[in-house]
């Protein structure tokens, strides 16, 4: 007999029944969502009893499986009706003696009750816009892709870039009319047999069978960009609306075997808008490669939770140099992860996700920690001076926190360092938003003895009059600018507006990057006050940079700065 697909038994090692070619199996969260995605001939998926605890996220990642959990007596006698309210479809005894034809019997029946709630519970369509919701879609998508073989199909997923913000700033009844007009303008391709649907708060899904091919997918979605960058003119404000969107593509795959199923191309619809939205794009089309780098990140995404406490975190230092002398003034701490088994894992790669898992900030405050301690210890030493300070690197979510101003005067009290050697660095995007509450948090910092650095500037969103609105102290340059020293007039003409921008306004400069001893006396000769880059060090373990302080060109002093010293320490 042949079992349905997409059988989940939850707390099953191997029934009798379950040969290899019936079923896969999953031990863990990961491996699961892999099973699901992979489309591999099984009937179902032996689902490991340790994740027995997790039926919410299970019922969450396989919405449409079937999940029948097997509990003791005892377990299903305590448990069974919280276990229905988690998400399972029947409860199987572990004691009873579970067949073939059983299963099977289970599942129907488990499908058919779920099929009536559904109907009962679930809207039909979009309420707000009038589109389809996502089952509708992926019904209707279904059925196109049970046609002709040779009928090609795009699938697009677009997200409203900015919709969060205007909601924040404007209000959600504005949020809502601007959805409402979004749907309306995208209603109007379903005249030419396009399916229309609003699957997520600001999320659309699309699908076109005029559009199946490579450039015609392009211009398809070009022609969608256009259409929604038009000026939105609500009733519920005065003022036009501009949006920016973000797509990812993918088009049916016919030689894919077994043949993807509606809801497979609108998962890898998802993960290139993803892809567009980490890179910055407005459209990705989905490549293979994308589906393997969804699971990595979200191994990565799990091993996070965990790598603060098991002590995976460490901190190398790059050295920071004075322009004048070449006396190293302070080092750059650069977090990194060595996780035990999947090793070296690079900034890139986790610290994006500790942003998006809200981890960023108790990594965060461990990194002011570990860096004010290190400091304190080469001062105990008599390694360096009062002059040489750290500068933190602080991410909006960090900057935010209400316990940051009262962690950094818990470490001063601690550590016995001053407040003046502590230099927060900021992203210029940072300073744009609420920029009234931004002003207020940095004068109090301000008035704690702390520093300002406004890191990588000249490429974020802010204006030249947050130079006289916020109390700043040092600007860094970015290393684009500093590679290109030599290259072009105007890379050079912006280093040195940026040089005499910060010195007009009593500003230290910083440029990172500098790899080449001409970049280094060009910034030198146009007086940069430091410099920092791989001609002067790599990042490197903390006794490496007390084995460089001690040598002799370390040691020679600067002449008198108004300034003090710096050191920058990044996330």
């Amino acid at each position: 007999m042949e079992l349905p697909r997409r059988i989940l038994l939850l707390g099953y090692e191997r029934p009798p029944f379950a040969t290899h070619n019936h079923y896969a199996t999953a031990t863990s969260l990961w491996e699961l969502e892999s099973r699901l995605i992979d489309g591999s001939h099984f009937d179902g998926i032996l689902v490991s009893p340790a994740l027995t605890g997790t039926l919410p996220h299970l019922r969450k990642l396989a919405p449409e499986s079937i999940i029948i959990a097997q509990l003791s007596e005892r377990a299903a006698a305590q448990g069974s009706l919280q276990a229905f309210l988690e998400g399972a479809d029947d409860i199987l005894m572990a004691e009873s003696e579970l067949g073939e034809a059983q299963v099977t019997t289970r599942f129907h029946v488990a499908r058919a009750r779920r099929q009536c709630a559904t109907a009962r519970r679930l809207p039909q369509g979009d309420a707000l816009t009038g589109l389809d919701d996502r089952r509708q879609f992926l019904e209707a998508l279904e059925q196109w892709l049970q046609g002709p073989q040779g009928m090609a199909v795009a699938v697009i997923i677009l997200d409203i870039d900015t919709f969060k913000a205007i909601n924040d700033s404007l209000g959600h009844a504005v949020g809502d009319e601007l959805l409402q007009s979004v749907g309306g303008r995208l209603a109007e391709l379903r005249e030419d047999g396009v399916l229309c649907a609003r699957i997520g708060p600001d999320h659309f899904a699309i699908a076109s069978c005029q559009a199946g091919d490579p450039v015609a997918a392009q211009v398809f979605a070009e022609g969608l960009i256009a259409m929604l960058r038009r000026p939105y003119h609500l009733g519920s404000t005065s003022q036009a609306i501009y949006i920016t969107v973000s797509l990812g593509i993918t088009l049916i795959d016919r030689d894919h075997t077994p043949p993807l199923r509606a809801d497979q191309l609108l998962r890898q619809a998802d993960i290139a808008l993803a892809q567009a939205k980490q890179q910055g794009r407005r459209m990705v089309s989905f490549e293979p490669g994308q589906a393997d780098d969804v699971r990595y990140k979200h191994l990565l995404r799990n091993k996070l939770h965990s790598a603060l406490s098991n002590h995976e975190f460490f901190l190398h230092y790059q050295p920071l140099v004075s322009s004048r002398t070449s006396r190293v003034g302070g080092v750059e701490a650069l977090l990194r992860w060595q996780h035990p088994t999947l090793g070296l894992v690079g900034p890139d790669a986790f610290i994006p996700l500790l942003e998006e898992t809200g981890l960023i900030a108790e990594v965060g405050f461990w990194v002011i920690e570990t860096a004010c301690r290190q400091l304190q210890a080469w001062l105990e030493r008599g390694e360096v001076d009062g002059s040489f300070s750290i500068a933190i690197n602080i991410s909006s979510k960090q900057f935010h926190h209400s316990d940051l101003e009262s962690f950094i005067r818990r470490i001063v009290n601690t550590t016995g360092i001053s407040a003046s050697q502590i230099k927060l660095e900021l992203t210029e995007s940072l300073l744009v938003v609420d920029s009234e509450l931004v002003a207020t948090k940095l004068q109090r910092l301000k008035a704690q003895g702390v520093a300002i650095c406004i890191d990588d500037f000249g490429t974020g969103y802010a204006s030249l009059s947050y130079l006289r609105q916020f109390p700043i102290d040092v600007l860094k340059i970015d290393r684009t600018f500093v590679k290109n020293i030599g290259a072009g007039a105007r890379d050079n003409a912006i280093i040195l507006a940026i040089i005499n921008l910060a010195h007009e306004l009593n500003f230290e400069v910083i440029a990172e990057g500098v790899e080449t001893a001409e970049q280094q006396s060009y910034l030198s000769r146009h007086r940069c006050d430091w410099l920092q880059g791989y001609l002067f060090g790599r990042p490197q373990p903390a006794e490496k940079i007390s084995e460089q302080l001690a040598r002799p060109s370390s040691k020679t002093a600067d002449p008198p700065l108004e300034r003090p010293l710096l050191a920058a320490a990044k996330v």
